[in-house]
């Protein structure tokens, strides 16, 4: 009598898996790693009977057969194989960056396993962060173009080390300034860090010695994005619409995803997509780097155009 095979699921983004339809479904590049290190998924694909997929997997192990210190530098590689290999739709500007944050996500319970062995001693607690906040500050500074990095870098910064970007964030501001144009805007593109740059209401606003310094750093910023030589170093990063509406409203981009608008026509209005309640003008949304849930554009004139970058 032949062993009966014991079938099992997988369990992604906390759905079962029992086929690649339900993968495609529920893929999560966290679990997918986390299946493909440990030999889960080769061992699901066997048991299901996914030869073809099996064969393309095992060739992946081949291909990166990296030392353990090594290895987190090929999950990007990884995980873009397996996309390939399992036909899932996504967006892969969001896997490059969600890899990143699972990479400082491990980085942490590495630490965190330390902490707990030497009894969390305070003097080491510090000095492990303040490296630790250098060492993302340099990840941003050597991967100035690299969007998805930087993003993952400024989200670890604030779910990690906001106490030190209280202290200086204004330093973080001009440090990278010099270095980085994209990370200017992905700072702006932050919900996190968009208080320590952008002004508040000017009723809220008092002449103190902060307030003045943060003045300073919006007049830079606004600068900065009317400069031709900025818009076209981000030209690789920003999103274009150009043209008249005929006085219609028209769907730029569909609601679920946020955009972050750099500019537009002074005869133009714009909203959050379907929000029938919004009609923002060009006098709201100048210097204001408004962050919306889609776009819903009009604009009466055939030259305006539309800038503006996904966050």
């Amino acid at each position: 009598m032949m062993a009966k095979t014991i079938k099992f699921n997988l369990i992604c983004d906390n759905h079962p898996v029992r086929t690649i339809e339900d993968l495609q479904e529920n893929f999560s590049a966290e679990d997918i790693l986390e299946y493909y290190h440990n030999g889960l998924l080769l061992r699901w694909l066997n048991v299901r009977g996914y030869n073809v997929e099996y064969e393309k997997v095992s060739k992946i192990k081949e291909k990166y057969n990296l030392p353990e210190s090594d290895q987190r530098n090929a999950d990007l590689d990884i995980i873009k194989d397996l996309i390939e290999i399992f036909c899932v739709e996504t967006d892969s500007k969001m896997i490059e960056e969600n890899i990143y944050i699972i990479q400082f996500l491990k980085e942490r319970e590495k630490v965190y396993k330390i902490y707990k062995e030497n009894h969390f001693e305070v003097n080491k607690i510090i000095e492990d962060y303040q490296s630790g906040y250098e060492k993302i500050v340099n990840e941003i500074i050597n991967n100035p173009t690299n969007e998805a990095k930087i993003k993952a870098c400024i989200a670890e910064m604030v779910e990690n080390y906001h106490w030190i970007m209280d202290l200086v964030h204004k330093d973080l501001f001009w440090q990278l300034r010099k270095k980085s144009v994209l990370a200017i805007a992905c700072l702006l593109m932050n919900e996190e860090c968009r208080d320590y740059y952008l002004p508040a209401p000017k009723e809220n606003m008092c002449a103190t010695e902060n307030s003045i310094e943060k003045n300073n750093i919006f007049e830079e910023i606004r600068s900065m994005f009317a400069n031709p030589e900025t818009r076209a170093e981000l030209r690789d990063y920003t999103k274009q619409f150009l043209g008249a509406t005929n006085g219609y409203w028209k769907d730029v981009e569909l609601k679920g995803k946020k955009y972050m608008v750099i500019s537009m026509d002074k005869d133009a209005a714009i909203r959050s997509s379907d929000n029938q309640d919004e009609s923002l003008t060009f006098a709201q949304i100048n210097n204001k780097f408004i962050i919306l849930d889609g776009i819903d554009y009009k604009c009466a004139s055939g030259l305006g155009q539309l800038i503006y970058m996904e966050v």
